[in-house]
């Protein structure tokens, strides 16, 4: 299944729905996402989400992390149909899936998880899936002939959802593997026009409107190449009088304090060496 949209508008709530679904069905639900730092913006992002669900029917949320405590910590997690959030490495994505299936082998009562992949789109980096991320994701999916080239067999997924702002990417590959997806199953979230802004709602600078609200021609400005620098403050004469008020008020303050900051020095400079020569004398 796969799951796009706009930067920034919502798809969140398809991670914490599904977590959701998983918890409510008994399964855990693995979420794997680009760089460390997106793992750890998007576990607080889940958590937060989940607020409003009841505790006894809210799942647990963690980020994957190291350790033996760390350790114990997924084990409980994903024996209670909890939300693991891990970053994209091949490290960390092979020891959710050992994780999982030591879970199963010790009857914990574990046997199935939802996988889902958030920024799908940096899953997809070479044309043969040569790199250790991708082999390892393609074993922690279930693919078989991932499953030939690495150690034992790993069930698949009951459900895999690709979440991207950039489908273009998937659907290639997919086109490389000849996979196909039903319509059915992509689901694309599009934000009213009350609560998002885009670059379609970017103007040119000092854009004016009549009264009919419909822009006067003439009256955008831009700025030319090299026209922000620091030999003028980074200040330009098209971005308007009042601008310009402003940004010679703030260099001429900028300015001031650069002085009183250097006269010290300066008057140090000065009296050292006046008082090398008195004390010469």
């Amino acid at each position: 299944m796969l799951a796009g949209g706009r930067t920034q508008s919502g798809k969140t709530a398809f991670k914490a729905v599904a977590g959701l679904v998983g918890k409510r069905v008994g399964v855990a639900t693995i979420v794997a996402t680009n760089l460390v730092s997106g793992r750890d913006q998007l576990t607080p992002k889940i958590t937060s989400f989940l607020k409003s669900v009841p505790e006894d029917k809210r799942p647990p949320v963690m980020a994957y992390a190291g350790g033996v405590k760390n350790k114990e910590k997924m084990r409980a997690c994903i024996q209670q149909s909890g939300i693991i959030v891990l970053s994209d490495t091949a490290a960390q994505i092979t020891k959710v899936a050992e994780m999982i299936a030591f879970c199963r082998g010790n009857a914990m009562e574990v046997r199935d998880f939802m996988l889902l992949i958030d920024e799908a789109d940096h899953f997809y980096r070479s044309y043969d899936d040569r790199l250790k991320l991708e082999q390892a994701m393609a074993h922690f999916k279930g693919n078989p002939q991932a499953q030939n080239k690495a150690k034992g067999t790993f069930s698949p997924p009951r459900l895999t959802l690709e979440i991207s702002a950039t489908l273009l990417p998937i659907f290639l590959q997919m086109r490389r593997k000849k996979n196909s997806v039903e319509g059915s199953n992509i689901f694309i979230v599009r934000p009213t026009k009350e609560d998002y802004n885009s670059g379609e709602d970017l103007e040119p600078y000092g854009r004016t409107f009549d009264q009919d609200n419909k822009s006067i021609e003439g009256t955008d400005q831009f700025l030319e190449p090299g026209a922000l620098c620091k030999k003028n403050m980074w200040g330009a004469d098209s971005t308007g009088d009042q601008e310009n008020a402003s940004i010679k008020a703030f260099q001429g303050l900028f300015q001031s304090a650069l002085n009183s900051l250097m006269e010290p020095i300066a008057d140090g400079a000065t009296g050292g060496g006046g008082g090398g020569g008195g004390s010469g004398g």
